[in-house]
């Protein structure tokens, strides 16, 4: 509570100009604090003058941050900084199809939501698909579940794709890989009836790899490392009709 009081004789004698009293909010402790007006006003003064000198501050930083953002809005979509862009590319994202073939067990259903998950966060184009092969219908109706709750909420490019058991007699489980990617081929994209998909770019990876960055057809130098090879350097570095790599 703030009072303006006249002056009193002692107090004129003692400070020779008018005072402020500052009552506590408790009267029955009447403390009281006793300011010269005029010191306050000097107060009051600079504090609004560093009042000014804020509101001119932030005005400058407010149009700094408009101009800069006017800049980037003239920007072309090439010099962009995302994830996806990282890698150059001239294909449509939905030609490229990344695949990766698993079984049914609980430890390849953590595998997959790893993968999906990085997938998701390199901003990986195209669409992932997983293909999983010999599932009973009970784990199937199972997995088609958690794939709805937890990786398609991550992206609608996300595919779960079932193929039968191609292990065979002697329980050869890595013929899952092969057969498993001809049924996908056939059965979800069409081939070899679909002829728009002649060029399409289908990426064949292990549901235990982790992606640290988008994978495109493209590996020239300045996307790609290549380890030290007694051959040296692969002659083809992209991807095209014919020309597979790996």
């Amino acid at each position: 509570k703030i009072k303006m009081m006249k002056p009193k004789k002692n107090m004129q004698r003692r400070n020779g100009r008018g005072c402020m009293h500052i009552v506590g909010s408790n009267r029955a402790e009447h403390s009281h604090k006793i300011f010269p007006v005029s010191l306050l006003s000097r107060s009051i003064k600079r504090k609004n003058r560093k009042c000014s000198i804020g509101a001119f501050l932030a005005c400058a930083i407010f149009v700094s941050i408009s101009v800069m953002a006017l800049a980037a809005s003239f920007i072309s979509p090439t010099d962009s900084t995302s994830a996806a862009d990282l890698c150059s590319r001239s294909k449509k994202d939905d030609e490229y199809y990344m695949v990766f073939s698993t079984g049914c067990s609980p430890f390849q259903d953590w595998q997959s939501y790893v993968f999906f998950y990085h997938a998701y966060k390199v901003e990986q184009p195209g669409k992932v698909i997983r293909i999983a092969s010999g599932c009973t219908d009970k784990a199937a109706k199972v997995l088609k579940k958690n794939h709805e709750k937890q990786i398609k909420i991550m992206s609608k490019k996300f595919y779960l794709h079932f193929t039968p058991d191609f292990s065979g007699p002697q329980n050869y489980k890595y013929f899952n890989k092969p057969f498993g990617l001809r049924h996908w081929m056939e059965n979800f994209l069409g081939y070899p009836n679909k002829t728009d998909l002649d060029d399409a770019i289908i990426m064949l990876l292990d549901p235990d790899m982790m992606l640290l960055r988008p994978m495109t057809h493209d590996f020239n130098n300045t996307n790609a490392f290549f380890l030290k090879d007694p051959e040296g350097k692969p002659a083809h570095t992209k991807v095209q009709h014919g020309i597979p790599f790996g």
